[in-house]
């Protein structure tokens, strides 16, 4: 005849059985990161950037006099495309064009740092069961990505005299367009779960 356990021996067995596996599972090798995580680790370092550069653009706008919209940036800042958000449209260019100027610059912020916080809310919380390898290699990925750009902005700036704007922005968008892209698609996170 075999014996059953009573009930509060079950109970403690099940309990400790709960335990053993719950600490078995906070042991585990961490897993590999999913494409939509590899691509938030990503976009986290291109936003990162493009908020600090447009903080710099901002600083920069704010020390010219008030009637000029910025003439030159970076080529930091070509690479965002923050430069071009701030000083297209003739109102860049009118009376008041620092203005203008600087509240698109504050408006790219706000919208940059949006998605920025929405990133970070996503993979933040899943780092410490994360393969960091894959997640490493995407933000190098994210900083090479950016030192291309950098690149190619300068070569069109030599190219086009100096940086002339409609020559400069048509040569870096044709060359960079796949970085472009990428960075963009960083810009609107819709592609995340939540």
């Amino acid at each position: 005849m075999i014996a059953r356990m009573s009930s509060p021996l079950r109970s403690s067995a099940a309990i400790g059985a709960a335990l053993v596996l719950a600490s078995a599972l906070a042991h585990a090798a961490p897993r590999e990161a999913n494409d939509v995580e590899l691509r938030a680790a990503y976009c986290i370092v291109v936003i990162q950037e493009e908020v600090t550069l447009a903080n710099q653009l901002w600083v920069q706008t704010r020390s010219l006099p008030g009637a000029a919209a910025p003439a030159t940036v970076s080529d930091d800042a070509l690479v965002t495309g923050l430069a071009r958000e701030s000083r297209s449209g003739p109102a860049a260019r009118s009376p008041g064009g620092r203005d203008v100027a600087l509240e698109r610059i504050e408006k790219g912020m706000r919208e940059r740092e949006t998605a920025l916080n929405r990133l970070r809310s996503y993979l933040v919380p899943k780092l410490q069961y994360l393969d960091q390898g894959p997640l490493t290699a995407a933000t190098q990925r994210a900083d090479a990505d950016r030192q291309e750009a950098l690149q190619i902005a300068a070569v069109c700036t030599q190219q086009c005299g100096g940086g002339q704007q409609p020559c400069s922005s048509a040569c870096f968008d044709k060359a960079a367009a796949p970085i472009v892209e990428r960075f963009k698609g960083c810009r609107d996170p819709s592609w995340l779960p939540f």
